[in-house]
């Protein structure tokens, strides 16, 4: 899991404030930078003229601050102004970046953009955050609305087919850094007949300093898209569908894939 933070829902914006601190422990083992570089290959065979980028469900801004280093231009939006605070403030490690990522707050089904966008992406299964048609339609509406003209979206979200054969299940993680030390555990249940997964989350936090130890729950919401699914959805928004793929391979997707990164040009 990880950059889920752009759904229209009070409650989860909470959970994701209450987080925002330790997001980047919980997924320090995350390669950004391999996720960018991928991205920019993509971007390079649709179209290497591509400068402007929207980043919707941006967290903490990793990948909008190794983008402009690229020199693209980025703006961020997200659910959460803490998530938000902590991407403005990453900026200190990047003094060198010429277009400097501006970061806003908004959600998928209700954001708007004075300008259009080259590219948009919506990255780390923040799509899976939708969890029925009207949320995924109003979605790619705004994202069409904030495109260029043959404009490309791309985002990854649960994969149908993988989900249903491979089932959520309870996971533990465990980490730790100089000042805290987490353990969260994760439940995950599945209702197959509608293509809907509730995670439940257990953290236990212990401050080393002060020897305190916090625990709190977060739940959350997604749902698993298939092909067909995204197809209609998104053909009925101006949207066809260009690749479908792993990421880095770019191979084709199957039982085992967890996470899709899916394609669309903007008719």
């Amino acid at each position: 899991m990880g950059k889920r933070s752009l759904e229209n829902n009070s409650e989860e914006s909470g959970v994701f404030n209450l987080v925002a601190q330790y997001y980047d422990l919980l997924y320090k083992d995350k390669d950004y930078e391999r996720e960018v570089s991928f991205l920019n290959d993509i971007i390079s065979d649709f179209d290497p003229t591509t400068k402007s980028i929207l980043d919707l469900g941006c967290g903490t801004g990793i990948h909008d601050w190794l983008l402009a280093r690229r020199g693209y231009k980025v703006e961020g939006i997200d659910m959460s102004e803490q998530m938000l605070q902590v991407a403005r403030d990453r900026g200190a490690h990047y003094p060198n970046v010429a277009y400097r990522p501006t970061f806003r707050q908004g959600t998928l089904e209700n954001f708007h953009t004075e300008e259009r966008f080259d590219l948009v992406v919506s990255l780390f299964d923040v799509v899976s955050y939708l969890r029925d048609f009207d949320g995924l339609r109003a979605f790619a509406r705004n994202v069409k609305a904030s495109l260029k003209s043959g404009g490309l979206l791309v985002f990854d979200c649960w994969y149908g087919p993988a989900v249903h054969c491979q089932r959520p299940g309870t996971r533990i993680k465990r980490l730790e850094n100089d000042v805290i030390k987490l353990v969260r555990i994760s439940e995950g249940h599945f209702d197959p007949n509608r293509n809907r997964i509730d995670v439940e989350y257990e953290i236990f936090l212990t401050r080393k300093l002060e020897g305190t130890i916090h625990t709190f729950r977060e739940s959350h919401a997604l749902r698993c898209y298939f092909e067909d699914e995204l197809d209609e959805i998104l053909g009925q928004c101006g949207f066809k569908r260009i690749f479908a793929q792993q990421w880095f391979d770019r191979s084709a997707p199957s039982v085992q894939s967890w996470s899709v990164l899916f394609g669309y040009q903007a008719c």
